[in-house]
């Protein structure tokens, strides 16, 4: 079967076999032999093997040796390299091998690489990998201290054409990290995460196109700088402050996608965003955050926020700016607002009408729902929502709701099918009676377009991933 196959048909199904497998394959015939060394994906792993398995380890190392000294013999380009490997103390020379066969990987003219390691205390990355003229990808994940290789001289960066970096769950113990990252001078995406042992990092790079920092809650500092950055996903919930809250300062001009839940810090944005940037904020409160000076940052986060066209913020979050007095605030530039409910809404009411209050050009409202019992409770009705006196009412065009069965939810909903005047779509996602939908009937225009989806339909799938990363 496998003779009547293209090659790359039969290059794809060994991708999906461990390398055992390809042993035996190798055997068969001298086709099987040839498709087995020609195929541009390896993946090597010795998780299957124990420490008590000693001479079968042996063997498989020594397989490794032959198969990829025969690959780099033949000369065969190599795509993607994926190495899972646990290291053992017995076994000293397999730091050499690996090692070896990273070379033999980079003289393949590999593209992307990715490393899972463990049981090692420390692994310095070779230079060679990132002097690899092919490859434009790679991936580090390891338990353990990751050695970095020194940057290039005269300070024009580390000669590598790597476009993709990933670093996830490692230590590192270099103060010059940030420095480091910032002389990749054809990076286009970096993403840090569970990043620990460094408090502080700095990094100045203008090629970076999409930045993800995750879980690096060991950081207390960290500061970007980034001319062509257009994509920022910040989720930090620093954990070694002392006597002072940690700080984020962020200098990236062309920002259109910023994403940051974690924490409150003390928050510098150096340059106005651009008009165009879609931000989702989710902040609590820090433990070590002093009461005097919370309404200090959460105003230098709402500055940052003023010139969002997109907005998206968790409840929570609107609860403590209101808390604080930092609302009612003027957001004159936005135009879609998404709030994303945690808890009871009854208990948000107050803060999320004070948020709406100063939306005075907004064009779409979504509400939606990420808690486990949507509340039932109505505290707020119609004439609460009459009497706020709402200022986008006049031009909003879109409402995306999920509605309990009787909650001050549909009080709202009912408000605004009745008030605005230029409503074209009101979606429900819903779980309520077909009674509830005949009475929010009744409320809206002609012109306006009533449509339901249940909570388990593809639309509202989509809705939730695309607000839920953080």
């Amino acid at each position: 079967m496998l003779n009547k196959l293209p090659d790359s048909i039969v290059h794809h199904i060994l991708f999906f076999l461990h390398i055992k497998d390809h042993s035996r394959l190798s055997c068969v015939s001298r086709r099987c032999r040839d498709l087995c060394i020609s195929t541009p994906y390896v993946v090597l792993s010795n998780m299957n093997y124990t420490l008590t398995e000693i001479s079968r380890r042996l063997r498989f190392n020594n397989f490794v040796d032959r198969f990829m000294s025969r690959r780099n013999w033949h000369g065969t380009k190599l795509h993607t390299f994926i190495l899972r490997w646990g290291f053992e103390l017995l076994h000293t020379d397999e730091a050499y091998r690996v090692d070896t066969w990273l070379s033999h990987a980079v003289n393949s003219g590999v593209q992307r690489i990715q490393l899972e390691l463990s049981g090692t205390e420390r692994f310095p990355l070779p230079q060679f990998i990132l002097s690899c003229k092919s490859m434009n990808f790679l991936s580090v994940k390891t338990n353990s201290i990751l050695k970095l290789p020194s940057t290039s001289s005269a300070g024009r960066g580390i000669n590598t054409t790597l476009q993709i970096l990933v670093l996830d769950y490692i230590q590192i113990e270099d103060d010059f990290f940030g420095e480091w990252l910032s002389q990749f001078e054809s990076l286009k995406k970096l993403n840090l995460t569970r990043i620990s042992r460094i408090k502080s990092m700095s990094i100045h790079n203008s090629s970076i196109d999409v930045l993800a920092i995750k879980d690096c809650d060991d950081l207390v500092d960290i500061s970007i700088f980034a001319e062509k950055l257009r994509k920022l996903h910040i989720l930090w919930h620093p954990h070694n402050l002392s006597s002072s809250v940690g700080s984020l300062k962020i200098l990236a001009p062309n920002l259109e996608d910023f994403r940051w839940g974690g924490h409150v810090v003390d928050y510098y944005c150096i340059e106005d965003f651009s008009s165009k940037l879609s931000l989702i904020t989710a902040l609590r409160l820090s433990d070590q955050l002093y009461e005097s000076s919370t309404k200090y940052y959460l105003h230098k986060i709402l500055c940052s926020m003023q010139r969002a066209k997109f907005l998206t913020l968790r409840d929570e979050f609107v609860e403590v700016l209101f808390k604080y007095g930092c609302l009612p605030y003027s957001f004159d530039n936005l135009e879609y607002l998404t709030i994303v409910r945690m808890s009871s809404f009854e208990d948000k009411i107050p803060a999320v009408s004070s948020l709406l209050r100063e939306t005075i050009n907004l064009k779409w409202l979504l509400l939606l729902n990420d808690m486990k019992v949507p509340s039932k409770k109505l505290s707020f009705k119609l004439e609460y929502w009459e009497s706020q006196n709402l200022m986008f009412i006049n031009q909003l065009k879109g409402i995306v709701m999920e509605v309990s069965n009787r909650g001050s939810d549909v009080e709202l909903m009912k408000y605004l099918l009745k008030n605005t005047k230029e409503l074209e779509r009101a979606i429900i996602v819903y779980t309520v009676t077909t009674n509830l939908i005949t009475e929010l009937r009744k409320y809206k225009k002609p012109t306006t377009e009533l449509v339901r989806y249940p909570k388990s339909s593809k639309f509202v799938r989509q809705l939730r991933n695309i607000h839920s990363d953080i």
